[in-house]
């Protein structure tokens, strides 16, 4: 069985002997309120990235390189009210974007 996991692709590009891995993954997502819903929206946490990246480097990797960018949808969400009216809310997710060396690779 496939391992889709960040752990199991890290240890499949490790068999793999890849020199780096690149992982991209969900920090945290932010909703925005909408005009017809105001208790709507709030940051929504995405799993541990310090318990992932720990568990990475435990198989034999380096982390090198992170980034982070913030991705919004092109346009808002539309949603219907119930009486027929329409409200929109935004949705901004940050993601996370980390290189690792294998440590078993011979430095350049």
């Amino acid at each position: 069985m496939l391992d889709l996991t960040p752990v199991g692709q890290a240890l499949k590009a490790k068999e793999n002997g890849q020199r780096f891995f690149e992982l991209q993954m969900t920090i945290n997502k932010l909703v925005g309120r909408s005009n017809w819903n105001p208790s709507s929206g709030g940051r929504k946490e995405a799993p541990s990235v310090p318990d992932v990246l720990g568990a990475i480097e435990e198989v034999g990797w380096r982390l090198e390189h992170v980034g982070y960018v913030s991705v919004e949808p092109t346009a808002a969400s539309t949603y219907r009210t119930p009486p027929g009216s329409v409200g929109s809310a935004s949705r901004v997710t940050t993601e996370g974007i980390y290189l690792f060396r294998n440590t078993d690779a011979p430095d350049s």
